[in-house]
């Protein structure tokens, strides 16, 4: 793989982290780029990863885009025993490996926010650290979502010493907080561009809805990819922040630094 891995965060469940891997997805395919999809972990239905697969052209089978299924709405760790939770993320960790050997740009969705806990000591948070993903972090641009974002960047930062790329996705019906979130987190993270994402109501699901919002959004599309690839300078490069380390059987990833 040429490039690090993008990872799809958000700030919380529903913050449109699907929608916006797919089109990113598809935007990087119809440039040439031989770029696909995974969702190591995916609870309660399988639909993310059945959309992510028709966007990937059926390139990956469902057990390599997600690996860990968890039949029940929760947290992976909360729906698997420690054990079966930690060979979930071996299982996890080793298909995103595999798939990286084969493929120009991998885009990676997670589970919820960072902190959803995998399995015992080991959260979503890790899995972004282990694997050296540049992050995109998804927020619903609303009221409350300048804390939410913070205390997704600030504990990004702790983990991985970069920070990531902020994206909002547009509500309905938007509220007084909406014109002035992005430009309060821009100067807050010293990031030059805040991208916002229009809503764009149902359907977003299928294949041809997708395909048509991917066109009218390219030039945005292309500023995401962009900006992800960039480290912000928000925090000091010699400074040394003492990460936990996570060693599974005592064999540390290739992805490890």
């Amino acid at each position: 793989m040429k490039t690090p891995p993008l990872f799809i965060t958000g700030t919380g469940t529903g913050t449109g982290k699907t929608t916006l891997t797919a089109l990113l997805t598809i935007h990087l395919r119809r440039r040439g780029v031989h770029a696909v999809a995974v969702k190591p972990y995916c609870s309660g239905t399988r639909e993310d990863t059945e959309l992510l697969a028709s966007v990937n052209d059926h390139e990956l089978t469902s057990e390599q885009i997600t690996p860990v299924f968890c039949p029940k709405p929760l947290a992976p760790r909360a729906c698997l025993s420690a054990d079966a939770s930690r060979d979930g993320f071996r299982k996890a960790i080793r298909a995103i490996e595999e798939t990286s050997k084969n493929v120009e740009s991998l885009l990676i969705e997670g589970i919820g926010g960072l902190e959803v806990p995998l399995a015992p000591g080991i959260a979503v948070s890790d899995l972004i650290a282990m694997t050296k993903s540049n992050a995109i972090i998804t927020g619903r641009n609303r009221l409350g979502v300048i804390n939410e974002v913070s205390l997704t960047q600030y504990r990004l930062r702790e983990k991985t010493r970069k920070i990531g790329q902020i994206v909002l996705t547009q509500e309905r019906k938007l509220d007084e907080s909406a014109n002035s979130n992005a430009r309060i987190l821009a100067e807050k993270f010293k990031i030059q561009r805040i991208i916002l994402i229009p809503y764009l109501g149902s359907g977003m699901s299928q294949m041809s809805h997708l395909k048509h919002s991917e066109k009218k959004m390219k030039k945005k599309l292309a500023q995401i990819l962009k900006s992800a690839s960039v480290s912000s300078g928000f925090f000091d490069e010699g400074k040394k922040f003492l990460r936990k380390s996570i060693d599974i059987d005592g064999q540390r990833s290739k992805f490890r630094s």
